[in-house]
Order: structure tokens, then C-alpha cells, then sequence
């Protein structure tokens, strides 16, 4: 499969996630049937489904403390479900149905047996305690660790964002490279700001840099763009166009990264 191609299955599963409340394992289980997947292909599209989840909840959430809570699913449970396997931990703890048990006349041998029995008790609920003790942490370790998993694949994603970007600038700068392209440069510049604003500059300076060109120290004043643009159409097909598109959404997906590791510490 094309990296397109698990983008899209794990943006499904995203949305059944957010949409209907569809656990991710569940949704993926249910796709890897439907697409005949093999346990790489389902563990990859687990890590991008966790990595979309978080994300896309995080953009969702208002305010400065922006935390992000959801059941992360674990590739390899999910790749187990699949294929009908269980990895749940089966502990053997003792029963205080097992403890001493004996009928005797002798009130001296009763108490004996009584104490022995609360003992065992105690030491039963002890070891119960204990054994408690170490699956909430052990299910503590585990959350942490696939959140920093989720950490890593976000690391991942922005880095992906900003080498996808800097190939933008390079392909446009190639475009209008040597003197005999500046005006068709400066053509470039002017539907690139009528057709997506202010924020155009980011991706002008970018092609500026490997010009060898000076690059703007400010954004352009919004309302005077605003106005330009309602009276100059720009088809978005036009050269350079879908090159400094495509530029401003990896910009804009690499400081929603940027964000979401901020909060994941």
C-alpha cells in the first residue's frame, strides 16, 4: 500500500473514533478483515490512527491547558484481536476459599485454627493488594509508553511537514530561477497573496531565501490584501499555485505538531 493509502484507513478509523465512539482497535480489527491486511500494514495504521487521534482532539480543545485524554491502541493487541489471540494476563492469586477448614471439638485447637484462618486471610487480601498494586502500575507504564509513542509519531509527522515543505520552496524556486523569470516571479508573488492572504509570505519567503532574493520582515496588511484579492482573481491552478498550497498546509500541520508536543511535555 501507498503511504495515501494508510492515511486514508487510519483517518477512517479517526472518525469512527470521534464520530460514533468506535474504539480504534475495534474499527481497525473490523478494516483489516474488510481489506485482508497483514500484521505490519494493521500495526502501521494503529500508530498513524493514534498519532491522527491525538491531533485532531488536541486541535478541538480550547484554552491553554490543552490535554489530551483517549484510549491509545496498542498495535499488538490489535494484530492479536485480529487473528483471535488473547493477551490478557492470567494471574493465579489465592483464595480465602482454600484456607484451613476443619470441625474439632477441642476449643484450644479451634482458636489455633481461627488465628491460623484470619492469618491467611490477611495475607490473601495482602497479596490481593499487592497484586492490584502492580497491574495499576503496570497499566500507568504502559499508558506512558504509548504516549510517548504518540510523542514519537508526532515528532515524525513534523519532521515529514517540514522536509515536504522546504521540497515545495525548491520546486518553486526552480521555477523562477535566472533573471529572465523575475517578472514572472513577481506575477507568482502577487497571486499568492491575492489567492491565500498574509500568510502567503511564509511560503514567498521561503522560494526569496533560495533566490537569493531579500525576504519580506513583516506580513503585508490584512485589509489591504483582503481588498486586492476581491478585485484580482487568481485561479488556483495558476504556476506556483498549488505548489505554495500545498507549502502553507505543511506549515500549518507542523506548528499543530509543534503545539501537541508542547503539551505532551
Amino acid at each position: 500500500m501507498k503511504r495515501a493509502d494508510y492515511e486514508r484507513k487510519a483517518d477512517e478509523a479517526v472518525s469512527a473514533f470521534l464520530d460514533q465512539g468506535r474504539s480504534l482497535e475495534s474499527s481497525i480489527v473490523k478494516m483489516a478483515h474488510r481489506d485482508k491486511l497483514n500484521p505490519e500494514q494493521i500495526k502501521r495504521i494503529v500508530e498513524m490512527a493514534n498519532t491522527g487521534t491525538f491531533l485532531k482532539m488536541f486541535s478541538l480543545k480550547d484554552g491553554p491547558d490543552k490535554i489530551v485524554d483517549f484510549e491509545v491502541a496498542d498495535p499488538q493487541k490489535t494484530v492479536d484481536s485480529f487473528y483471535g489471540k488473547s493477551s490478557a494476563d492470567k494471574e493465579d492469586t489465592p483464595s480465602s476459599e482454600d484456607v484451613y477448614y476443619c470441625d474439632v471439638e477441642d476449643e484450644n485447637v479451634a482458636k489455633d485454627l481461627g488465628s491460623a484462618a484470619d492469618d491467611a486471610e490477611e495475607k490473601v487480601a495482602s497479596v490481593a493488594s499487592k497484586d492490584e498494586l502492580r497491574r495499576e502500575q503496570r497499566r500507568k507504564d504502559e499508558s506512558t509508553i504509548r504516549m510517548w509513542k504518540v510523542a514519537e509519531a508526532v515528532k515524525d509527522r513534523a519532521a515529514r511537514k517540514e522536509y515536504e515543505a522546504s521540497d515545495c520552496a525548491d520546486a518553486l524556486a526552480q521555477k523562477f530561477r535566472g533573471i529572465y523569470s523575475r517578472p514572472k516571479h513577481a506575477e507568482f508573488e502577487k497571486n499568492a497573496l491575492a489567492l491565500h492572504g498574509p500568510e502567503a509570505v511564509y511560503a514567498l519567503n521561503a522560494v526569496r531565501t533560495r533566490l537569493k532574493m531579500k525576504e519580506y520582515d513583516r506580513l503585508p496588511n490584512e485589509d489591504l490584501v483582503k481588498e486586492a484579492s476581491a478585485r484580482y482573481v487568481v485561479d488556483g491552478k495558476s504556476e506556483g499555485m498549488p505548489e505554495v498550497e500545498s507549502f502553507l498546509g505543511c506549515v500549518a500541520d507542523y506548528r499543530q505538531c509543534q503545539k501537541a508536543l508542547a503539551t505532551l511535555g
